[in-house]
Parts: structure tokens; sequence; C-alpha cells
């Protein structure tokens, strides 16, 4: 019982931490997009997102995820393009 209550402690004590995470900063987002990826699985995101820092696509996912990940003072919606 002593373990468990340590566990529940140190899991209460981090949530709150990771909950407030701040979003990396890159310099483009382009979201709602249909998003076709290159790798072996061509994965398609249909309300996808790219994140984009010193032209380099460092990710690749839902806009949900993304958005809640990353910001940027350049944001570009492609839906419907």
């Amino acid at each position: 019982m002593k373990r468990n209550t340590i566990l529940i402690f140190f899991i209460g004590l981090t949530f709150p931490v990771l909950s407030f995470a701040q979003r990396q900063t890159v310099d483009l987002i382009i979201n709602d997009g249909t998003i076709i990826t290159m790798d072996d699985d061509r994965s398609i995101f249909k309300n996808g997102a790219i994140a984009i820092y010193k032209s380099k696509i460092i990710a690749v996912g839902p806009s949900s995820d993304i958005l809640s990940k990353f910001t940027s003072k350049q944001i570009l919606n492609a839906k419907g393009k």
C-alpha cells in the first residue's frame, strides 16, 4: 500500500507540470490541410498540419496535435487548397 501511495503522489506532482509545458516556436505552421507523408506507411492526415523550423519539416500530424505542441507567428491555413 505504501508503494501505491508514493506512486500516486509522484504522478500528482508531475501531471500539473506536464500540462503547462510551453509550446515550441517554429517558423511556419501549415494547418487544416490534407497531408500525405512520403514514409513507408504513406500516412494521410485529412485535417493535418506541418511544423517547419529553419526550412526543415520537424513535425507532421493531426492539426490539433501540432497546434498543441508548436506555435508560430506565421500560420497558413490550407483548408480547401
